[in-house]
């Protein structure tokens, strides 16, 4: 075993009297995945002999020749035995959680920006129709046809933040405006975007559609360029600064050092020579202690650049922008302590408020008896079930919903180790006859402690939950048959974008 290093000794575990004793040991460790793993990290790491030990080198050249055969067959092995049937495994299982995915969009009509995307992409490609349906195919051939024969322009803006899948969904509208001759006269397809402002690369954004999209649609590629040079929002100071900023040296090298290329053109006022005031502070933080962190870098900025426009001026207002609503909050919860309100508007909906989605699901098991929104209200702010209660409630309600259709009606449920269930059952039990404003009221004096309810913004989110476009607030305005219509409206609002966004702020 002296012949061997030390990483190699390590990963046998054992030593040995004879080569054979060796080998037979090697056999049996490399039948346990983790330790057949660990040994192919040896093996791929450096020689495993000892190099002071063995010195010829035609017998080094013949070792590392075999160390590098049985590290490649190790590595097929794992490859082809584990790794693979571990990958066919997730894909399975990451399948069931897609197809479970589409289940509950459409049950609940609730898509995100994603889901639209992907969707409509699907209805309209052909190659994703497996198997190829002649009905479906006929319909997306169908609805281009109709786009294309219909549209002559098109204008497209914003082009720098266009995702993959949306660009996809328009190309065979744009091919075909751009392609010539048809049914209509020459078209044509305007498409503005600004390379430096696409800030959507988490949504899916490309920018480098933009930059290549002459050599991406082979018909545009004698299209023409124009630059917008003329700023109709920003003043001349402004412009200035902006420019600076943009033309910077150091800007463009590190550009050129990352291979990437940008040519800036100066942008000019074409407002005139409006009053600007532009002062700019960097504020460097660090998290390990080197320079201050980053509340302290926030409680600077308020100190030293809102307090004193606040105190120049009571009456005038004072607008924070910040690329994360996380640094809102925070700078939100600093000026409350120093005694200045205000509203941080997120773009979530207020159905979306942590205290507010879990009166929804409970609404919809109780009209709906659907067990998955008992789940999501039991793990909310209110109750934060353990994953040992969760685990029994999810065992309990899996042998619930086993139970044939045709014996629902009379069964019983028998929630075994949940118990906890069943205080839950029986009160959605006498909701379901009573209006909508008295079961919550009902729930919120159950769940709501001076501890969930301390912020004011939550309480403030939670009364414009009861009186946004409901009648809520009014005990007789609407009855418990109504509940279910209730539910569909706030789905409508909330897809429609007329549910009032959360109130962050006094």
């Amino acid at each position: 075993m002296d012949y061997f290093n030390s990483d190699f000794r390590n990963a046998l575990q054992s030593e040995f009297a004879t080569p054979q004793e060796a080998l037979d040991h090697i056999d049996k460790l490399l039948s346990d995945p983790q330790q057949a793993h660990a040994m192919l990290k040896v093996l791929a790491k450096k020689n495993i002999y000892s190099g002071t030990r063995i010195r010829k080198a035609e017998l080094k050249a013949q070792l590392n020749q075999t160390q590098d055969l049985v590290t490649r067959a190790l590595a097929d092995h794992l490859y082809f035995t584990l790794f693979l049937p571990e990958q066919q495994e997730i894909l399975e299982l990451w399948g069931i959680i897609l197809e479970e995915y589409d289940r509950l969009i459409y049950r609940y009509k609730n898509m995100t920006y994603d889901d639209i995307s992907w969707f409509t992409f699907e209805a309209c490609s052909l190659r994703s129709l497996r198997p190829l349906i002649s009905s479906v195919e006929n319909t997306a051939t169908e609805f281009y046809h109709f786009l294309s024969h219909r549209t002559r322009f098109m204008l497209i803006d914003e082009f720098q933040d266009t995702s993959l899948i949306q660009f996809n969904i328009l190309r065979p509208i744009i091919e075909e405006i751009c392609a010539g001759y048809g049914s209509k006269d020459l078209g044509g397809v305007i498409v503005v975007g600004d390379e430096k402002q696409s800030i959507f690369g988490w949504r899916g954004g490309e920018r480098d559609l933009l930059l290549n999209l002459k050599h991406i649609i082979g018909s545009l590629a004698n299209a023409k360029s124009d630059v917008l040079a003329d700023s109709w929002r920003s003043s001349t100071d402004m412009m200035k600064f902006i420019n600076a900023i943009f033309l910077n040296p150091s800007i463009h090298s590190y550009l050129r050092d990352n291979n990437m290329q940008w040519d800036y053109p100066q942008v000019r006022s074409a407002i005139g020579d409006h009053s600007s005031i532009i002062e700019l502070k960097f504020s460097p933080y660090s998290s390990r202690g080197e320079l201050d962190d980053k509340d302290a870098v926030y409680e600077d900025f308020i100190d030293k650049m809102v307090l004193p426009a606040l105190r120049e001026d009571e009456d005038q207002k004072v607008a924070i922008l910040c690329r994360k609503g996380r640094q809102l909050s925070d700078l939100q919860i600093m000026l409350e302590e120093k005694g200045i309100t205000g509203v941080f508007q997120p773009s979530a909906s207020i159905v979306e408020h942590h205290l507010v989605s879990p009166l929804i699901s409970w609404m919809k098991f109780v009209v709906y008896r659907d067990w998955y929104s008992l789940l999501c209200f039991l793990r909310s702010d209110y109750l934060l079930l353990s994953s040992t209660a969760l685990k029994q409630a999810v065992d309990a309600i899996s042998l619930i919903i086993s139970v044939p259709e045709d014996m629902a009606d009379s069964y019983i449920p028998d929630f075994g180790t949940a118990d906890f269930l069943k205080q839950w059952y029986d009160l959605a039990i006498r909701h379901t006859d009573q209006t909508p404003y008295q079961s919550l009221r009902e729930l919120m004096s159950i769940l709501l402690t001076d501890e969930i309810s301390k912020s004011k913004r939550d309480q403030l989110n939670l009364q414009a939950f009861f009186v946004a476009g409901t009648g809520l607030g009014d005990q007789s305005g609407i009855s418990a048959r109504k509940r279910q219509s209730l539910l569909d409206f706030h789905r409508r609002q909330q897809q429609a974008g007329k549910l009032p966004d959360g109130i962050r702020g006094g």
